[in-house]
């Protein structure tokens, strides 16, 4: 085949033809030379430190051949095998190759892979969770230029001279996450590409690239891996793990040395027809470690599950802890939910979504619920979740326990109860201070989801809660073609979970998306399928016959219950 010699700048490439034709990078530096490509699809050379000094490739009747018009025979072997990492990046994205088009690839929905090649090009990002989803730079075609800044309330990458850009609404550089933000070997541990975010190179993410594209030429690094840092660029919080490793190491071994034998406080059978006239004098078990939200949670089952807690204090009244969720029964327990009361404050966790509410007395109620990667505790085993918090009225060190953590414990009071009870009664929940009731009677008042001409919205009891993106844009049938929502349900909270139906490559899939009390979005678990759905109860939970057998009672229309949201993957 003829080679061509690039990086004459003051002239195009002409003639080129793909099926006789190489290009020639010889051994010219990374640093000197970048892919680029118009807004028409032609490709083109581009020196990275002058605007507007590129050489387009053009085929023999003067049009443009475009990378996806060439093969991996077209390149002649690259000298410089930082040149070689960056070529690869750019051809195998317009190729569609590797991790960003492989469907077995769970992570593609909650993923934004970073460009610089496409001129002019800007991408706008809705509803990134920086705890959650992920920003790689697999594809990234350069060493040169590249900026992350804040403009206004949004977060901006961008690189030079090409002038691509990626707005992140809604999210701020401060709030990103080391070990979510993903570069190959050499963009970090020798081009430096980490100094744009503000953090240490052993913080972020080193992910494999062997399964791009990569010209011949000499040994390319790109195969070694390695989880960051769950911290932002300002330093992590104390007693936090590090990696998702080592919050799994650290709840092995807690299990190995310690086999806590914990009592649940027993569940009455709210369906019963009965009347009770009880007079007790008796000391119940410390309810502290018993999550009492049956009713009104997400899972009939969270009702078995126990709590406990460890940590450490720090100066100035800081908790840096881990709260052990641990499932006592012979049955995985999926989309858990678990409240307790406590007088300390600001809790934040990565492992899990957190809400603070005020329960009066100088207490607050805190509930955990599933991040995208722990939404299963297995059958008599635990989950971990780590957190920091404010606390009140603490020491400035020592150890964190049940004593000094949750709320004093209604276990050392002696009860004299009179309780008269029939179906649909309440009961009260000893954990978070509030009335029980039958879940029948909660299924009475369901939630509806509605579209209503001026976008989606929850009816709940007559009040309509208008769904909107994080960025505060309204949520609508016209928002896209890609994504159905099924139906809302409420969980004890006060939050709503939605239950999605995808469409085209996640046709026969499903994913659940949480909205807050006013209706914001809040959080997406990760697809998953049909059968999962069924298994996990979804069906009876959320009223949607799966399977058209016309079984399940009190569905909605269909139609009024349709409700498309932005395709997010990938994240393009």
């Amino acid at each position: 085949m003829a080679r061509i010699q690039v990086g004459s700048f003051s002239q195009d490439i002409t003639n080129f033809d793909p099926a006789n034709d190489q290009l020639d990078f010889g051994n010219i530096s990374v640093h000197s030379l970048i892919l680029g490509q118009e807004p028409d699809g032609t490709a083109t050379i581009v020196y990275p430190w002058q605007p507007n000094q590129f050489q387009r490739i053009l085929g023999a009747n003067g049009q443009g051949i475009r990378w996806s018009d060439l093969s991996e025979s077209n390149f002649a072997p690259v000298g410089n095998e930082h040149l070689r990492g960056d070529i690869g990046g750019v051809f195998s994205w317009e190729n569609k190759i590797g991790p960003a088009f492989d469907p077995a690839n769970g992570q593609r929905g909650n993923t934004v892979y970073i460009r610089s090649h496409e001129r002019d090009k800007v991408t706008i990002v809705e509803d990134f969770d920086p705890l959650t989803d992920k920003i790689n730079f697999l594809y990234f075609g350069t060493r040169e230029r590249l900026s992350v800044e804040n403009e206004g309330s949004n977060l901006v990458i961008s690189s030079e001279p090409i002038g691509q850009r990626f707005v992140f609404e809604g999210v701020q550089k401060e709030q990103l996450i080391g070990a979510n933000l993903e570069f190959h070997f050499d963009q970090i541990q020798e081009d430096l590409l980490d100094r744009a975010f503000g953090f240490q190179p052993e913080q972020l993410s080193l992910v494999d690239r062997t399964m791009l594209f990569t010209p011949e030429g000499g040994p390319t690094d790109g195969f070694q891996t390695r989880t960051g840092s769950f911290v932002t660029a300002s330093g992590e919080a104390p007693g936090q793990p590090r990696t998702l490793e080592e919050s799994t190491r650290q709840i092995q071994q807690r299990a190995q040395q310690q086999e806590e034998s914990q009592q649940g406080f027993p569940v009455m059978d709210m369906d019963m027809d009965m009347d009770m006239d009880m007079d007790m004098d008796m000391t119940p078990p410390d309810l502290t470690r018993v999550v009492m939200n049956l009713p009104g949670g997400s899972n009939v089952h969270n009702s078995c599950l126990q709590l406990a807690v460890d940590g450490s204090l720090f100066w100035g009244g800081g908790i840096g802890g881990s709260l052990t969720v641990k499932n006592p029964m012979g049955f995985a327990i999926d989309d858990w939910e678990v409240s307790f009361l406590t007088p300390h404050d600001q809790f934040q966790s990565w492992s899990a979504d957190v809400k603070v509410e005020d329960a009066g007395g100088g207490l607050n109620r805190v509930t955990f619920t599933p991040a995208d990667w722990n939404g299963s505790i297995p059958a008599n085993g635990e989950i971990a979740l780590s957190f920091n918090a404010q606390g009140v009225d603490l020491p400035d060190r020592g150890d964190v326990n049940r004593e000094n953590f949750f709320a004093p414990s209604l276990s050392a009071q002696p009860m004299n109860m009179d309780m008269s009870m029939r179906m649909g009664s309440q009961a009260p929940d000893f954990i978070t201070g509030q009335s029980m009731v039958d879940s029948s009677a909660m299924r009475r008042d369901r939630p509806e989801l509605i579209e209503d001409g001026n976008g989606y919205a929850i009816n709940d009891g007559g009040d309509l809660i208008r769904l909107v993106r994080r960025s505060g844009k309204v949520l609508s049938e016209n928002t896209s073609s890609r994504w159905d929502f099924l139906a809302v349900k409420q969980t004890r909270s006060g939050d709503f979970k939605v239950l999605a139906e995808g469409e085209g490559l996640r046709d026969g899939q499903f994913r659940l998306f949480r909205f807050d009390e006013d209706g914001q979005l809040s959080g997406k678990k990760r697809w998953f399928s049909e059968e999962k759905a069924i298994n996990r109860g979804l069906d009876t939970r959320f009223g949607v016959d799966f399977d058209g057998d016309d079984l399940m009672m009190g569905m909605t229309d269909r139609s009024s219950s349709e409700m498309p949201l932005g395709d997010q993957a990938p994240f393009v």
